[in-house]
C-alpha cells in the first residue's frame, strides 16, 4: 500500500524524463537553416571559388560538431548526422578539384560513415564520386539534386 501511495505522488517523473529524451538546443529553425544553407553552397559550387567553399563548407561542418555535442532530440540527431555528412562530401569535392585526392577519398568515406550512423547509409556519399573537373554546373547540379532528395530515393 505505501509503494502505491509513492507512486502517485510522483506521476511526473517519466513524463518530465520523456521531455529531457526531446529537448534539443537544435531548434527546427536552426536545422532549416542548415538544410538551406546546404542547398546554397550546393548551387554556389560551380561558381565559387573553391578554396572560399570549402573553408565555409568546414565551418558549417564545425558548427554541427558544436551542436552535436549539446543536448539534442533524436530526430534533430539525425538531421545533423545527415547534415555533417553532406558537408565532408561537399568540402571533398572540392578537395578532389584543387588536387587533393587523397584527402578528397578520406573525407568522402568519413561522409560515408556519418550517413551510415544517421541511418542513411544509401546517402549521396555512398553513390556519388566526384569525377575529374567536378567543379562544374553539372556537378553541382547532381549535388544539389542529391542534397534535396529524400533519402532511399
Amino acid at each position: 500500500m505505501a509503494f502505491g501511495r509513492r507512486l502517485d505522488r510522483t506521476p511526473w517523473q517519466t513524463a518530465e524524463l520523456v521531455q529531457r529524451l526531446q529537448a534539443s538546443d537544435a531548434t527546427p529553425v536552426t536545422l532549416e537553416r542548415l538544410h538551406a544553407t546546404l542547398a546554397e553552397l550546393c548551387c554556389q559550387y560551380s561558381w565559387r571559388d573553391a578554396l572560399e567553399l570549402r573553408e565555409e563548407a568546414q565551418g558549417w561542418l564545425r558548427y554541427v560538431g558544436e551542436l552535436l555535442r549539446r543536448p539534442v532530440g533524436l530526430r534533430a540527431h539525425t538531421e545533423l548526422l545527415t547534415a555533417g555528412g553532406w558537408l565532408p562530401l561537399l568540402a571533398g569535392c572540392v578537395q578532389y578539384d584543387l588536387g587533393l585526392r587523397a584527402a578528397a577519398e578520406s573525407t568522402r568515406t568519413a561522409a560515408l560513415q556519418l550517413g551510415a550512423e544517421a541511418g542513411h547509409p544509401e546517402s549521396a556519399a555512398g553513390r556519388m564520386k566526384c569525377p575529374p573537373g567536378s567543379h562544374s554546373p553539372k556537378a553541382g547540379s547532381l549535388m544539389r539534386s542529391s542534397l534535396l532528395r529524400p533519402a532511399g530515393q
